[in-house]
């Protein structure tokens, strides 16, 4: 089973994620560094950072794969 540890910001698009899921991707765990999104974010270096890991979320439960 192949996986992932990311922190998301490339996969909140489907043309980022399609082309691991077509190369065997089974599962991705994302690093979430706090519960504040304001927290995360700052820890991150980038505004939003915390927004596009919950979209990414989505996509990659979309797509089927394990999250973690």
């Amino acid at each position: 089973m192949v996986g992932l540890v990311t922190d998301g910001l490339a996969l909140t698009e489907d043309r980022a994620l399609a082309p691991l899921v077509t190369a065997g991707l089974a599962r991705v765990r994302l690093r979430i560094h706090a519960a504040r999104a304001d927290a995360h974010d700052w820890l991150v270096g980038m505004r939003g950072a915390a927004k596009r890991a919950v979209k990414a979320a989505r996509q990659i439960r979309e797509r089927g794969l394990a999250l973690e």
